[in-house]
């Protein structure tokens, strides 16, 4: 069983705190947007085994991103996806210190944000 850390508690000033797991929450801190596991939607083809802050495939990666960030809404809203805590919703203001934690958390995975498209004028 995970523990799962509220992110509220994940303050932008203090990017050691959060040490404990994630825990999905819209909108905390900022606007809302998500971080996404690449490593669980490329059924382990993109990782980050050997540094926590790099990847294997950046190419990968870059489709990857481009796929979620073209589906946005479906990914957000993906019942499935939050359930297995591949997709977790936070806010702008706390994702850094929350990939931090993720990071930590499932070493070996790669977590990377999205965030919301932007509105055309």
């Amino acid at each position: 069983v995970r523990e799962k850390t509220d992110l509220s508690k994940v303050s932008k000033s203090n990017t050691n705190k959060g040490d404990d797991d994630v825990q999905s929450t819209a909108g905390v801190g900022g606007e809302p947007m998500f971080l996404v596991d690449l490593t669980e939607l490329s059924d382990g083809q993109v990782h980050s085994k050997f540094d926590p802050n790099s990847v294997n495939d950046p190419v990968a990666v870059k489709r990857w991103r481009s796929k979620v960030e073209a589906a946005y809404d479906s990914y957000k809203s993906d019942a499935t996806l939050i359930a297995n805590r591949t997709v977790i919703s936070c806010g702008t203001s706390v994702w850094r210190p929350a990939l931090a934690s993720l990071r930590k958390e499932k070493a070996g995975h790669y977590f990377c944000p999205i965030f919301p498209p932007t509105k055309s004028k």
